[in-house]
């Protein structure tokens, strides 16, 4: 079950209404469902934040049509300029991706978008 919804992502990310970011909620809803896992984070409103967050990234990576403010514009020669969402590479190639980890206080998210994994050993010590 997903956390956020389109209007939220697209709000956040600056996509036009007619674009669908559905498919990129159900990424973000599975990747929030793993922190979940990682973190034992359970706060709805956090989670929401996340999720929302993550569609972003997906949607921004994928090369979503974001919407680009104007940063100076010229009329005697008609020339404009326009400030656009940056993306890099990597995992935290969008600000998006660096916004979720900034709202986690865990550590899980770098940790999942890095691919680590950490094996916790419960049982007996058999080294002897």
């Amino acid at each position: 079950m997903t956390r956020t919804t389109a209007l939220a992502v697209r709000t956040l990310a600056g996509l036009p209404s007619t674009y669908s970011v559905d498919a990129y909620i159900e990424i973000a809803s599975a990747f929030i469902d793993d922190y979940v896992s990682c973190s034992g984070i359970t706060d709805a409103t956090r989670l929401e934040l996340l999720e929302r967050a993550m569609a972003a990234h997906y949607a921004t990576v994928a090369g979503a049509p974001t919407q680009s403010s104007i940063t100076s514009k010229s009329i005697g020669g008609a020339s404009t300029s326009y400030n656009r969402q940056q993306t890099g590479e990597g995992v935290l190639g969008s600000s998006y991706a660096r916004m979720a980890q900034d709202l986690d206080s865990t550590g899980c998210i770098n940790s999942l978008l890095q691919g680590a994994v950490n094996v916790t050993w419960l049982g007996e010590d058999l080294s002897d």
